[in-house]
């Protein structure tokens, strides 16, 4: 049985464990919905996510024309076998909403360091010149929740 999680410090901590973002913008009928690497940053009164796009694409037009984004993001640990011969998985997700806002370009350095620590890249002296073809969103979510579900010692789960 999957456990739910609201707890801000504990969905901050399940963000790490992810890669990939799946940000769902509005797009006239159907939502477009786009994988992004991304980074976490420490306000410890919401969660805020960063991303960065071309300063010319579709996903630009579209946070221009509404800000307002649904993420989620997922890791798969495993599948595995129950008594019953059904078939279960271990894994972590988090679903949201939220706003994105532009970063100023005063706090790019920090944006983007943000989401190349979270990319394994900390210490990575990234192409300054590039980033100024760029945007840098911040991703306010203003609702937020996890699930998880792990194997246990009882694999009737």
């Amino acid at each position: 049985m999957s456990e739910t999680v609201v707890d801000l410090k504990q969905l901050r901590e399940m963000l790490h464990h992810f890669d990939t973002l799946h940000i769902a913008f509005q797009d006239d009928e159907y939502p477009y919905i786009v994988p992004m690497n991304f980074g976490i940053g420490d306000d410890k009164d919401k969660i805020v996510l960063y991303i960065y796009t071309p300063r010319e694409g579709k996903m630009t037009r579209l946070i221009k024309e509404n800000p307002h984004v649904g993420i989620q993001a997922e890791t798969l640990y495993e599948y595995f076998c129950k008594p019953d011969k059904t078939v279960s998985n271990s894994y972590s997700s988090i679903i949201g909403k939220g706003i994105v806002e532009p970063v100023s370009h005063e706090s790019y350095d920090e944006a983007m360091e943000s989401i190349l620590t979270h990319c394994g890249y900390e210490t990575y002296p990234y192409n300054k010149d590039y980033i100024d073809t760029c945007y840098i969103y911040k991703i306010i979510l203003n609702q937020v929740t996890g699930k998880y579900h792990f194997k246990g010692e009882n694999i009737s789960n």
